[in-house]
């Protein structure tokens, strides 16, 4: 089953930061199941108190590229290591976070959760927007991504994400 694949594949990730809980997020999750490489992937600290241990990890076995207040950035023979600091204290509050369906989807503690729409919005390339954005300018680049890959966004979806934003 492909659910246990991804499983399998990220824990080889979840490995690197052994005693450290994390969700595992972002697009990592989507592009295994559309059989499309991944940039990099995503781990959401759960509490403020492992971001020191997390670094002296991957310190150990990565290359840092970048550091700012928001994240890290590491380089991996597995692949970009990419550790966002602001504390995501559970699957709910990591969905919450979410723009599009195609991007709510996670790992935590062995479990695949998902938004319910999830599969049949990747197999529709269908951006369907789940919140108000950071601002128009980034719903907009965001939206360019995606077409990238293919993905559409109508115009239901558009004005929705214009009721949301204003």
């Amino acid at each position: 089953m492909r659910k246990d694949e991804l499983l399998k594949h990220a824990q080889r990730f979840i490995d690197l930061l052994p005693n450290v809980e994390v969700i595992l997020g972002g697009g990592f999750i989507r592009c295994f199941f559309e059989d499309t490489p991944f940039y990099d992937v995503d781990f959401f600290v759960t509490k403020k108190e492992s971001i020191d241990l997390i670094k002296s990890k991957l310190n150990l076995i990565a290359q840092k590229k970048f550091e700012d207040e928001g994240g890290m950035v590491y380089k991996h023979e597995y692949g970009l290591i990419d550790v966002i600091k602001q504390p995501i204290k559970s699957v709910e509050d990591y969905m919450s976070q979410c723009d599009f369906t195609i991007g709510a989807a996670c790992i935590y503690q062995g479990e695949l959760y998902c938004h319910p729409q999830f599969f049949e919005h990747i197999l529709t390339k269908e951006l369907v927007v789940m919140q108000k954005s950071y601002s128009l300018e980034k719903l907009l680049t965001r939206i360019s991504k995606y077409s990238r890959y293919g993905y559409y966004f109508s115009k239901q979806q558009a004005q929705k994400a214009i009721k949301l934003n204003l």
